[in-house]
């Protein structure tokens, strides 16, 4: 069971091949990693479509940030980065980027299917709703950038 009292899937090693320069991903470690529920993750295709997207989201908003910065390596793990772990934190970020961006749309995947009425789509926790790891999502992309999460806004 996950932390929303459901049951989790059953991890399935299904390796998606990436584009060459960021890592190819791994369902199971999705699965297992992000407390995929059964309720979201049984259906394989499924899961394997939203990864894909996922990937290719992140990749092209990473896109600009690539070509200016890491234009001389072949692969993110050349670029240099912390080490924690024996594992690069560069990756580490990517990979939870993309996984936080999967959970969040596996969520909404379901959500008219499971929760027909606004009030039952209200009762979702504050913890397993789309807006919730589209932000960890968002907090990874930013790590992976070095941006602040701070934002100053000045009042004129």
């Amino acid at each position: 069971m996950n932390l929303s009292g459901m049951p989790q899937a059953e991890p399935t090693t299904n390796i998606i091949t990436n584009d060459g320069f960021y890592p190819d991903l791994d369902t199971a470690e999705l699965v297992s990693g992000y407390a995929i529920a059964t309720e979201y993750g049984a259906n394989e295709q499924l899961l394997v479509n939203t990864l894909i997207t996922a990937m290719g989201e992140i990749n092209r908003l990473l896109s600009n940030y690539k070509a200016a910065n890491w234009y001389q390596a072949t692969k993110l793990t050349d670029v240099s980065s912390t080490i924690i772990g024996g594992k690069s934190l560069i990756e580490s970020f990517y990979k939870r980027a993309v996984f936080c961006n999967v959970k969040s749309h596996l969520l909404i995947s379901k959500l008219s299917q499971t929760h027909r009425d606004k009030s039952a789509a209200q009762q979702l926790s504050a913890t397993d709703n789309q807006d919730y790891w589209l932000m960890q999502s968002d907090h990874a992309l930013r790590q992976i950038l070095g941006v602040s999460q701070k934002t100053t806004i000045s009042l004129v």
